[in-house]
């Protein structure tokens, strides 16, 4: 691991540059580092900057994306780090992460552990104002988990049994006793 002043990265046509606010540290984060885990690179290794689950400003709007109208430099945003080609079939059924055009951010793009990240508009949300950046920066965590809950089928009644302590089993816990 190291510490490096590297410039900042320039936004494509539908990218986003977020300054990076809130940044979770994810264990696949620590099983890259430690190389327990290949990362989605050429050689599955890196240098790659690690961080999927970030937050951030945006302080620049790519050319297409701003044609939207969606985003402006100011906005609150929170990235999904899985970003496919939004007209695949694969993202068309809701499963993004099986688009052989996809990259995902800090897993084979570098990601959120800088203070400067680029993200594709089409898979970068605003913040509610009401959401810090740090809440926003559980926003990954938490989908994994209810994407768990919702495959479980849990009904009122049911009893249901979550393994590990984590931040994503806590978030489950809560979901699932919303359901019950």
């Amino acid at each position: 691991m190291s510490l490096e002043d590297r410039p900042v990265p320039a936004a494509g046509d539908n990218d986003l540059l977020v300054q990076v606010r809130s940044v979770g540290i994810c264990g696949s984060d620590v099983a890259y580092y430690f190389g327990n885990s290949s990362l989605e690179t050429d050689d599955g290794k890196g240098p790659l900057t690690l961080g999927h689950e970030f937050t951030g400003e945006v302080v620049e709007v790519g050319s297409e994306a701003g044609k939207t109208g969606e985003f402006k430099v100011g906005d609150r945003v929170v990235v999904n780090p899985v970003q496919s080609n939004p007209d695949s079939v694969w993202s068309k059924k809701g499963l993004s992460n099986l688009c052989p055009e996809k990259r995902v951010l800090g897993v084979g793009v570098d990601g959120g552990f800088a203070e400067y990240a680029v993200s594709d508009y089409r898979w970068t949300v605003k913040l509610p104002e009401n959401v810090t950046y740090d809440q926003g920066a559980l926003t990954e965590p938490l989908a994994c988990g209810l994407y768990a809950v919702n495959n479980l089928n849990a009904e009122e009644g049911q009893t249901a049994v979550v393994f590990g302590p984590g931040p994503i089993g806590l978030m489950m816990v809560q979901v699932l006793k919303a359901v019950a």
